[in-house]
């Protein structure tokens, strides 16, 4: 048998290893904040999106860990998903649309050239 692979590193981990410049966090605070983050993913907040929230005014803070962890811990609810759109017409709905979402579909354009 050969040498076990280590494990994959978690979307939390992965997160938390790609915060921005000066948000190196030691191996103990991305132990306590990993369950955080995936409490945060799994209740909605997108990656970007909660990036931003953690780390949003952080100028004069002694310790940009502790403050992560607890802004994770009193995170608030996600912002609601942008409405996705389709692209499909409701009159022919197998049939997309034209140049792009707001474009005519073929169908209907079929229907206006008699």
């Amino acid at each position: 048998m050969g040498p076990v692979a280590p494990a994959l590193e978690s979307v939390a981990d992965q997160f938390l290893r790609l915060l921005p410049e000066g948000w190196r966090l030691s191996e103990s605070t991305i132990r306590r904040a990993r369950p955080l983050v995936d409490a945060a993913l799994k209740a909605g907040w997108a990656t970007e999106q909660l990036r931003s929230e953690l780390v949003r005014d952080m100028i004069g803070a002694r310790s940009p860990g502790g403050v992560l962890v607890e802004r994770l811990r009193a995170l608030p609810a996600p912002p609601p998903a942008a409405p996705s759109a389709t692209s499909a017409c409701a009159e022919h709905p197998s049939v997309g649309r034209r140049g792009g979402l707001w474009g005519e579909c073929a169908g209907c354009w079929a229907n206006r050239q008699g």
